[in-house]
């Protein structure tokens, strides 16, 4: 049985390798979203992953549901699981 944070974690890998493939500007690995999100960046990391994020819509979409994900662990929404499958498939 998968469980529902390694279904999203397959997905949102998927977004990065496809966001790689197309030759957009390399997107950061997720543990660098992760860290960024945490506050557990130094602040020439902190500036590039924020520079980042103000020209990928993708990787911000992706910022946005690791908050989502965070704010209600126990509580994973389909509309949320939905938008993580939208973005995949983009």
């Amino acid at each position: 049985m998968v469980n529902i944070f390694d279904e999203l974690d397959l997905m949102m890998k998927k977004i990065f390798t496809k966001n790689r493939k197309q030759g957009f500007d390399p997107c950061p690995e997720e543990e660098m979203i992760s860290a960024y999100y945490e506050g557990n960046l130094e602040q020439k990391e902190e500036k590039i992953i924020e520079n980042h994020l103000a020209i990928c819509s993708q990787c911000l979409e992706r910022l946005i549901i690791l908050h989502e994900l965070m704010s209600n662990p126990l509580e994973i929404k389909n509309d949320m699981m939905q938008k993580a499958k939208n973005v995949a498939s983009l």
